[in-house]
């Protein structure tokens, strides 16, 4: 700052201009005076203080929602507080006056600021998310932002100059995030109904849904190879950008293979969050040391209730799931066995692909046990 100021002065003073009218031809102003802002073509200053006086009337002023509350709960000495972040904080029994705070500042935000979504994005936002779902996503996209901002190059995003501890870190985030929509926890139990963890799966799912018939992605793969080639740490690139999966040109010809119907949806999704406790990043990914102690040859006591809920999920989806196509073979498509290619069509049956990947393992570490008395330990443990 004091760089440019000192280069602006000795530019005003060879063109004979008063130095005293620095302020006025280069900082920006807003109603009250000097912002301490450079001037540009939007004036930050002017918009923060507008948007400021709307807040604080909105809370504060009178008939504001201070006041509202000060009446429904009949405490003249009600004070709205204020969070870290600087949102207001709705007292329990005022989740009404909350949603329609938000709806308020949203209008005005629509009709003030260039904003990224329609006004009718975040009007479903406000409606399906609570305060509690929004604090939880802001505590985790705060530390998000921590990390990139540290590899951010002239406002474009360079994750693959990170180190790769820091990569991880990210990636471990991006989990934690995804983790909060999910009905299960992080031992594969049911998230108890009535709980903050409970309502916040509930509501991101919710939100999810809304948005899953809305946003299309499409994979450009020109774009991945340029990136990657240019990219200083490619380790760091694929890490962070690409994972194991079936080619999207194959499953869109087999997905028809499965029959179809909102159950067997829901139910597929339900798998799908499940498997998303051990699974890192992609269809094959599994992390098999998150549910067996390989040393006691035994599920670890956390994830016995995820065993169970897989396998039951699993009998249920494939009792459900038939075929359309009969007597039509796949073969070669997939390289791993987290399905089963038969004449009938294709079947997941994910709790006996772990079983095996267990089995497996065990034999290679101790090859004097046989797949039957595995099995029979297995069988067991259910």
């Amino acid at each position: 700052m004091r760089r440019l100021r000192n280069e602006a002065l000795k530019s005003l003073g060879k063109n004979g201009a008063f130095p005293g009218n620095f302020e006025k031809m280069y900082l920006e102003m807003d109603d009250d005076g000097f912002t301490g802002n450079f001037g540009q073509h939007v004036n930050i200053g002017k918009y923060l203080s507008r948007r400021d006086d709307y807040i604080n009337t909105l809370l504060f002023g009178k008939d504001g929602y201070e006041d509202r509350i000060r009446k429904r709960f009949n405490d003249k000495f009600f004070m709205i507080r204020i969070d870290e972040a600087g949102q207001p904080i709705f007292p329990d029994g005022c989740e009404d006056l909350d949603k329609e705070y938000r709806h308020k500042l949203n209008a005005w935000y629509s009709k003030n600021v260039v904003r990224r979504y329609t006004k009718k994005y975040y009007d479903a936002r406000i409606d399906i998310l609570s305060q509690k779902t929004l604090k939880a996503l802001h505590e985790i996209d705060n530390q998000i932002s921590n990390i990139i901002k540290a590899c951010t190059v002239d406002g474009e995003l360079h994750t693959e100059l990170l180190t790769r501890q820091k990569a991880l870190n990210l990636l471990n985030l991006y989990e934690k995030k995804a983790q909060l929509s999910n009905p299960y926890d992080e031992f594969g139990r049911l998230k108890e109904d009535g709980t903050d963890a409970y309502q916040i799966a509930k509501e991101l799912t919710q939100w999810n849904n809304f948005l899953r018939d809305k946003v299309k992605y499409k994979m450009n793969y020109e774009a991945y190879e340029n990136a990657k080639n240019n990219a200083k740490n490619k380790d760091v690139f694929e890490l962070l950008n690409s994972f194991r999966t079936i080619n999207p040109k194959l499953w869109e010809e087999v997905s028809g293979t499965f029959n179809s119907s909102q159950e067997l949806d829901n139910l597929r999704n339900r798998r799908r969050k499940l498997l998303s406790i051990i699974r890192r990043r992609g269809f094959t990914e599994i992390r098999i040391n998150e549910v067996w102690d390989f040393d006691k040859g035994d599920i670890k006591e956390e994830y016995r209730e995820f065993w169970q809920n897989l396998k039951k999920l699993d009998e249920e989806i494939l009792s459900k799931e038939g075929s359309r196509r009969k007597n039509k073979k796949y073969s070669s498509i997939f390289t791993k066995e987290p399905v089963k290619i038969t004449e009938g069509g294709i079947k997941y049956n994910w709790y006996n692909y772990i079983e095996k990947s267990i089995n497996n393992r065990l034999k290679r570490e101790n090859p004097t046990k046989n797949s039957i008395e595995i099995k029979k330990m297995l069988e067991k443990e259910m």
